[in-house]
């Protein structure tokens, strides 16, 4: 069954109004507005922004969708023009519909009308602009061929060392490692004529394991010299994680220490990046988890269903009682099997690999955050294309516990990333104990403070969850009170007033984490109203400062937004 926007009233059923847009080029259409002007969405990937535009093109309304994660630099105009942070804002040349919900109102009353008559005429000099056709391909998406890098001559020398018969499966008081060598025989390989690294003679040796960061080994003529330099190899491969003592207790050692590769870890099929092993140089965290929000974001382009789907009333609440939020609930659908089938998915695959070796240890706050909410969205992801969405409680705790990423040398469940690095390191909902204990050698990556807004960014596939978005790091906070303002709007279902009752419904979100919000009901209710419409925010205001008022929580969707088969998504 096709996924299409709900009926309304748009242009006349008369024969419509030609523009030639169909034989214009796309340079010619972004500047066709100085004549005609389409109508403007500014916003980004969310649920709502998805329906609007879903709507206008079923009126056969031409518009230009100004996407602010493409150009930030234009949020500030939209908070400047519409007094508003969430997304989509909605114009018809110059005038200021409002967001989707209001879109949807005039459309159900038959007053689109006169709105979609405003964009056959001359755009006056007021109207938003688009986006410069140049600018357009300075933040595209790679989308064809495999992923171009320089290649790591380190990771060439690993290779050697694992071809040269030095990992054995071994035992050591009564235990078994398996795939492990041992640090005293992987000594005597580097210095002996086998590695490769002699040259014209073994008196003097200079080898460059890697141009970018400009590492030597020197290697004497069979003297304690070349061990300890062999040594110093070692522990460079080490802090570039392509080995590691196999209970990272020891550094690299000339002595009869068990040591493993990146390539050999003992890895289950629910570690999805272990599959492919990166040859590529070693670049910053920060640019590879950039490069991953650009092939996530062409992923939803692609198999992000348009429409937002309207969700069950929570509650018993009828309509004319619930005011401002609660109304409807809107959530998106991904085709999880067309991603697995497509080349972008392929693409994503090889460079999650990348991952495995990038150095965390020196990312700034706003990178980790960055960096960590487009990782667990894009796990999230990449577990329902290739394990499957999880169907029941029993599921889902083995679903967020051991599905994991190698990253920066380490592994990483989704509880590990949210509970852990995110979270502050704080107890996960039904945990017995802190996500990291006090000898993990994660713990220093976590925040120094749980963040609450991560909350409504972390994307878990069902219907409940946030909307899908990705993440700068030179704009995360901005973004995340953006996300955390479009969980509440209107028509979101995850705030419901009643203001007879003086009751307040919440998403359930805020009931599993309260701790990282507040530790009373009244805080709770000031914490949410930061983020709200003045008006709704007033009525929460004076409900926690007379603490006259009932708090509860709405049901949490547990069913996956995933398309059915057939349905037309993208």
């Amino acid at each position: 069954m096709e996924v299409r926007p709900p009926q309304a009233e748009c242009l006349p059923d008369a024969e419509e109004p030609t523009t030639g847009a169909e034989h214009r080029t796309e340079e010619e259409q972004l500047h066709h507005h100085q004549e005609e002007e389409e109508v403007e969405v500014l916003g980004a990937c969310t649920t709502s922004a998805e329906a609007a535009k879903a709507l206008l093109q079923e009126c056969g309304v031409p518009l230009v969708d100004i996407d602010l994660d493409r150009y930030p630099e234009r949020r500030r105009e939209m908070v400047e023009r519409t007094n508003q942070r969430t997304v989509p804002q909605i114009f018809f040349n110059a005038v200021h519909a409002g967001g989707n919900d209001r879109l949807q109102e005039l459309a159900a009353a038959g007053e689109l009308n006169a709105l979609i008559d405003l964009v056959t005429r001359e755009a006056p000099a007021d109207a938003p602009a688009p986006p410069k056709a140049s600018t357009r391909g300075d933040l595209g998406v790679v989308v064809a061929g495999d992923i171009k890098c320089e290649p790591d001559a380190a990771a060439l020398l690993v290779e050697q060392m694992r071809r040269a018969g030095l990992v054995h499966n071994r035992m050591w008081h009564l235990r078994k490692y398996r795939k492990v060598f041992v640090g005293k025989e992987a000594v005597d390989w580097l210095i002996s004529p086998a590695s490769g690294l002699a040259l014209a003679t073994r008196e003097s040796l200079t080898w460059a394991l890697s141009a970018a960061t400009c590492w030597w080994l020197v290697v004497g003529g069979g003297g304690g010299g070349g061990r300890a330099e062999a040594v110093e190899l070692g522990n460079r491969l080490m802090a570039h994680h392509y080995l590691h003592h196999v209970t990272h207790d020891h550094p690299f050692a000339d002595d009869h220490l068990f040591y493993r590769f990146i390539q050999d870890e003992e890895v289950t099929p629910m570690t999805l990046n272990a599959t492919h092993a990166s040859s590529c140089l070693a670049r910053p965290a920060a640019e590879v988890a950039e490069e991953v929000r650009r092939l996530i974001v062409a992923l939803y382009d692609d198999f992000l269903s348009p429409d937002g789907k309207p969700a069950a009333s929570h509650g018993t609440l009828s309509t004319n009682e619930v005011v401002g939020h609660g109304e409807r609930g809107l959530w998106q659908e991904v085709d999880y099997a067309g991603i697995a089938r497509s080349e972008a998915f392929r693409r994503y695959l090889r460079n999650a690999a990348e991952l495995q070796r990038v150095d965390l240890a020196h990312l700034t706050r706003e990178e980790k955050l960055a960096f960590f909410i487009n990782v667990y969205n894009a796990m999230v992801i990449h577990a329902y294309v290739e394990v499957g969405p999880p169907g029941s409680l029993i599921q889902r705790h083995r679903f967020f516990n051991r599905v994991t990423y190698l990253i920066g040398g380490h592994f990483f469940s989704l509880n590990d990333i949210e509970h852990g690095i995110l979270r502050g390191n704080r107890k996960p909902p039904g945990g017995l104990g802190r996500q990291f204990s006090r000898s993990d050698p994660r713990l220093p990556l976590c925040l120094p403070e749980p963040e609450p807004r991560i909350h409504f960014a972390l994307v878990c596939g069902a219907k409940s969850c946030p909307a899908i978005k990705t993440y700068r790091a030179s704009d995360v906070d901005d973004a995340l009170t953006t996300a955390t303002e479009a969980f509440f709007e209107v028509g979101g279902g995850n705030l419901q007033l009643n203001p007879p009752k003086r009751e307040v419904k919440l998403s359930r979100i805020l009931d599993w984490y309260r701790i990282d919000f507040a530790r009373t009901d009244e805080e709770l209710l000031r914490w949410v109203a930061d983020f709200v419409s003045a008006e709704t925010a007033k009525v929460l205001r004076a409900w926690a400062r007379d603490g006259n008022c009932k708090v509860s929580f709405l049901k949490y969707d547990w069913s996956v937004n995933k398309a059915a088969a057939g349905d037309a998504v993208g």
